[in-house]
């Protein structure tokens, strides 16, 4: 009994990493592979003359298992990686020249890297190893003195650095993980606008990261992904799993390419709707023409011309030749975002919030039109669903 308890407290020491799959795990080892070898195969090509056996340095070892199985760590950025060697290695060779006890050398040049990595924003672990290597190296390393920076440390961690860029790229993994922008002008909205349908903003992850006080090991936007597909996780595993060939709109008049603006505007007008689609002889999805897209070409800017610009957009052209679009398919939208049949419903959500709209089109695995989704499809499905869970928790 004594024995199992001893293996279950060992075994609580071990950390609940997330599961990797065989395929990213192959990924990881084979990115390492390459990395070493193609920075060692450089290194050793120029080495340094003045000590040419150093020519791959033991940190870039650790390096490399952070850049290929963490590319999205802010401990594998580029800065953290080329800043943080590079000023762990000036640390250490200056406390070396200023300092004559080891002991003492050795703790203040680890300690000198940490806090100019704290003050320059480049944390790298591994780069604490390269401290202490320019201190307690042999008498090969100590002659390079500051060239050591160079060559062989600055030349091995560029090419490590410029391995992982075109390795992660060319197997699907995003890198180097640009800062996040916060100001108002941001490009990046869609997970801004996500958040706030959950009660929660950017500012509130970085008050709350600041109010932890310790280092997280991840970027913030992707703490902002990680809480929304969490949160659309548990949305799926609490909603039963409602497809859009179950609550799409078929009765929806459709429109052909060569359909004229004015029989189109008639439509929206008399169907009350936002958006038609418009679909090929054989039935299948060329584009959606929608209210906004007549009103653009309108032009809103002018409310007092408002009507009688838009009786001659839509007035039928006599004139032989006009670059004035006469048909809807010079005014749709095309390339627009649809789902399959038998896609879940909820998969629709993240559609309309990234692209700001309202609809979207369904269609079957051939590519043919079968219906339009709208938001209130969409409501009235949920709303469906949340009563038939509370009737039946009831019986």
């Amino acid at each position: 009994m004594r024995e199992w308890k001893i293996i279950a407290w060992t075994l609580s020491f071990v950390p609940d990493l997330p599961e990797l799959g065989a395929k990213e795990r192959i990924r990881a080892c084979a990115g390492v592979f390459l990395g070493i070898f193609i920075t060692a195969a450089i290194g050793l090509l120029f080495a340094p003359l003045k000590q040419p056996q150093i020519w791959l340095i033991a940190p870039m070892g650790a390096t490399a298992i952070i850049l290929f199985t963490l590319p999205a760590s802010p401990l594998a950025q580029p800065w953290s990686i080329f800043g943080g060697n590079l000023v762990s290695a000036l640390a250490g060779i200056t406390c070396l020249h200023l300092i004559s006890d080891p002991l003492a050398s050795v703790c203040m040049a680890v300690v000198l890297a940490l806090a100019l990595m704290f003050a320059l924003r480049c944390l790298h672990p591994p780069s604490g190893a390269v401290a202490l290597i320019t201190i307690l190296g042999d008498d090969s390393v100590k002659d390079l003195g500051y060239t050591f920076i160079l060559n062989p440390l600055g030349l091995n961690t560029l090419t490590l650095i410029m391995c992982a860029i075109v390795y992660n790229k060319a197997t699907g993994q995003k890198y180097p993980h640009t800062k996040l922008k916060t100001s108002k002008t941001s490009l990046d909205h869609t997970n801004q606008e996500s958040l706030d349908t959950v009660g929660l903003s950017h500012q509130d992850l970085s008050l709350a990261l600041k109010e932890y006080n310790q280092f997280i090991d991840i970027d913030l936007g992707d703490l902002e992904n990680l809480f929304l597909k969490a949160q659309s996780l548990s949305l799926k595993r609490r909603t039963p799993n409602v497809l859009c060939d179950q609550v799409m709109s078929t009765q929806v008049d459709t429109l052909s390419f060569a359909t004229e603006l004015g029989q189109a505007w008639e439509i929206i007008k008399q169907r009350n709707t936002q958006a038609l689609p418009v679909l090929s002889p054989g039935g299948y999805l060329l584009g959606i023409v929608t209210r906004s897209d007549f009103l653009n070409e309108v032009g809103m800017d002018e409310y007092p011309s408002f009507r009688i610009r838009l009786g001659a957009f839509l007035e039928k052209n006599t004139k032989s030749t006009s670059t004035k679009a006469e048909v809807v398919g010079q005014i749709m939208r095309k390339n627009c975002t649809t789902v399959l049949a038998k896609d879940p419903i909820l998969d629709v959500v993240p559609h309309m919030l990234e692209r700001r709209i309202r609809h979207i089109a369904v269609i079957n695995d051939k590519g043919l039109y079968l219906g339009m989704i709208n938001q209130s499809d969409i409501i009235a499905a949920l709303y469906e669903t949340a009563i038939s869970s509370v009737m039946k928790s009831k019986s």
